[in-house]
């Protein structure tokens, strides 16, 4: 059975979705929108239920960027998804043909049954600007003893703050990827999210920082060049790691494309990370992907 979940419904929601393992999408998301952080959005939720197997697609609005897409469930299984992908589309399809542009995170069967729909069933977003797959990368209960017992060392002509609003501008600057309105939402989130950057204590230069993205994912860690190899980037990973559980009461989560060894490469070295398996324990697969009208360039994914 598929439904649309009405707002008054949020709270206790959010309450039978506790496991924040298995709703590491949905349960920030939830969470935000109730305690009204992450100014400017608004969400639709869908629901999909065959006994206790749950399937859950948010329609996440933002004041400036485009539309995000975020399903989530608690089985894995690839024809599972693509059923309740099949059930939920009928009751937001309309809303996505509003849209000139969105983007999906989506699980992988769910991801091929709305793309299929859109591309070839209903042809309203022919064009497929960037299709990634990524691993989801969680810390559980465990791994949160790991990450709290790693230290922290700088030299001493560095520290690490809170950004401000107004460092949006520069970290969308060596972004991999951004739309119009991108840097308005970031500081939006700088000015509500945790955030870590790390500064030069003599010039006050940003040299590397790390925040979250307002779906509840950690992202955008970037070292400039001159800087890396001195300790930074997981500085500021296991900072704002800390900072999810601390100040908003979320296990860290995160996505990283396959097709950027390094940054996996990174992540699997930091000790405290462990892909989100599927329903038959293999590594599960997060596809991002965006939808488009119009044909524009496609978005390049790589190490930076």
């Amino acid at each position: 059975m598929a439904r649309e979940v009405p707002s008054s419904e949020f709270p206790p929601l959010l309450d039978s979705l506790s496991d924040k393992i298995t709703w590491s999408m949905i349960n920030p998301i939830l969470k935000f929108e109730i305690s009204g952080l992450n100014g400017g959005t608004l969400i639709n939720v869908y629901e999909y239920q065959e006994n206790s197997d749950l399937f859950y697609l948010v329609l996440k609005y933002h004041k400036f960027e485009k539309l995000m897409v975020v399903a989530n469930t608690n089985k894995e299984d690839g024809e599972f998804e693509a059923r309740a992908m099949r059930a939920v589309i009928p009751l937001f399809f309309g809303k996505l043909q509003e849209e000139s542009i969105f983007e999906c995170v989506l699980p992988g069967a769910s991801n091929q049954e709305l793309s299929r729909f859109l591309r070839d069933e209903e042809k309203s977003h022919p064009y497929t600007l960037m299709e990634v797959p990524t691993y989801n990368y969680i810390i559980d209960e465990e791994d949160e003893k790991v990450l709290f017992s790693k230290k922290i060392e700088l030299a001493p002509e560095f520290e690490m703050r809170q950004l401000e609003a107004y460092h949006a501008k520069q970290m969308m600057s060596v972004m991999l990827h951004y739309q119009d309105g991108d840097e308005d939402q970031a500081a939006i989130r700088l000015s509500e999210f945790p955030s870590i950057g790390i500064f030069e204590k003599s010039t006050n230069k940003l040299v590397g920082f790390e925040y979250n993205d307002g779906l509840g994912l950690i992202a955008h860690q970037y070292v400039y060049p001159e800087y890396r190899g001195l300790g930074f980037g997981r500085a500021v990973e296991i900072t704002i790691c800390r900072k999810n559980i601390e100040d908003l009461g979320i296990r860290p989560a995160k996505c990283v494309a396959i097709l950027r060894p390094k940054a996996r490469a990174f992540t699997e070295r930091a000790g405290f990370w462990k892909k989100k398996p599927d329903a038959y324990g293999n590594p599960g697969l997060v596809w991002w992907t965006l939808h488009s009208k119009l044909d524009k360039e496609k978005v390049q994914i790589f190490d930076n």
